[in-house]
């Protein structure tokens, strides 16, 4: 046996099965100072402005400039983001001297993973490179779980729930 080929061991936290292996030193497995992922200020920027957009929905697009001022973010930066999502068909485009940004699909529907995956893409987190096969190795089987299962709470959790948070926006 291979040390990553070690048996696993199922254990519970916080109502939630997650599959680890158990080595000789499980400390050598954790991560110090670092408590979660991390995505990238584009994926920040993103749901930021979207939750914008679905709070304030309205037929008349947002142009960049203004929802960048909102945002405290470059406008350049920003209207990159706004391309890929616009590519996700999330929003659409208008040109003109009052063009801008809107919501394409409906605000109701747009939940957290649809905004990632068209920021981030939809490649896996983490991928074994060791050289075995990936079936077999039990860190990546361990890393597909959690990406299985945080995946399908971004994809529950729609931006349009957090408007009753917002002072002044109803949904």
């Amino acid at each position: 046996m291979r040390p990553l080929d070690l048996p696993a061991r199922r254990l519970t936290g916080a109502g939630i099965n997650f599959i680890m292996d158990i080595a000789d030193s499980p400390s050598l497995l954790l991560n110090k100072g670092r408590d979660s992922l991390k995505y990238s200020k584009a994926t920040n920027y993103a749901l930021h402005a979207m939750l914008h957009m679905v709070a304030n929905a309205s037929s008349k697009p947002v142009g960049v400039q203004q929802l960048a001022k909102t945002l405290h973010v470059s406008p350049t930066y920003l209207s990159k983001i706004l391309t890929s999502l616009v590519k996700a068909r999330i929003i659409e485009s208008a040109s003109g001297v009052n063009g801008g940004y809107r919501l394409l699909a409906h605000r109701e529907e747009v939940s957290f993973f649809d905004v990632i995956q068209a920021i981030e893409g939809a490649g896996s987190l983490f991928d074994c490179n060791l050289g075995h096969p990936a079936d077999t190795c039990l860190i990546q089987r361990v890393m597909t779980d959690a990406e299985h299962m945080m995946e399908q709470v971004l994809k529950q959790k729609k931006l349009i729930d957090l408007c009753a948070d917002i002072p002044g926006i109803s949904h």
